[in-house]
């Protein structure tokens, strides 16, 4: 059984948790997502998180210290409609499992934290009224052209369901989670076991049997299943 350590103070660096995320409005529409949408997500959810981690590595080697890095279950499930930030949390989560085998020499120990629907807890979306009409109003400020290729009806669904998942995010606890004390848990448990878990997947059951579905099960059918969810959606809050 895995046990509590207490180390004294004064050995180095004991460890680092980044907690680095940068979510930026653009209603998960693709015609929304530009190059430099990217790189400004980017530089904070992977970048940030690298560079802070190099300048703190040698003190985390010399105490044999942790690395605790929270990512999201949207490193584990690629969303549609948040695809700059899930492409992040993948990248976030490749370079922690490289950076942990990389200091299995010097017993430095790397984890993982993956929260999943945190919204309600965290209030992110306390102003998704703005965030709807951004997207109306960036919607007619598009060449005809691109309007053209994905049409108003296709536009008018995502946005719909954008902003029905918005509402049962913060509404329904089947969708999240209202107290943020599990992910705490967590990372104490990251920084302080003696064999911490390489992830620490904190989220409801519905987000977890997503996860594993789509590590375990064919990717035609999580894609079905997942375009079927949002059909289901769409009729039920006609």
């Amino acid at each position: 059984m895995s046990k509590i350590i207490f180390r004294p103070w004064g050995c180095g660096l004991l460890s680092i948790m980044l907690v680095a995320t940068l979510l930026v409005s653009s209603n998960g529409l693709p015609w929304k997502i530009t190059i430099s949408y990217h790189v400004q997500v980017a530089a904070v959810n992977l970048f940030g998180a690298i560079r802070v981690t190099k300048e703190f590595l040698p003190l985390i080697r010399k105490s044999h210290g942790r690395v605790v890095n929270v990512s999201s279950i949207l490193g584990r499930i690629p969303d549609p409609f948040l695809g700059a930030y899930s492409i992040t949390k993948f990248a976030l989560e490749a370079y922690s499992d490289i950076l942990r085998f990389e200091m299995i020499p010097f017993n430095v120990k790397v984890s993982m934290i993956e929260p999943g629907n945190f919204l309600a807890a965290t209030n992110v979306l306390s102003g998704k009224e703005g965030l709807i009409a951004m997207a109306n109003k960036t919607w007619h400020k598009l060449d005809e052209s691109i309007q053209k290729d994905y049409g108003k009806e296709s536009f008018d669904r995502q946005l719909r369901i954008v902003e029905i998942l918005m509402k049962l995010s913060v509404k329904s606890c089947v969708f999240h989670e209202r107290d943020s004390g599990s992910v705490v848990s967590a990372m104490t448990d990251a920084v302080y076991r003696e064999y911490p878990k390489h992830r620490y997947l904190e989220a409801n059951l519905i987000d977890k049997a997503m996860a594993y579905c789509i590590q375990f099960v064919p990717t035609s059918w999580t894609d079905s299943l997942r375009l079927g969810f949002q059909k289901q959606l769409i009729n039920l809050y006609r």
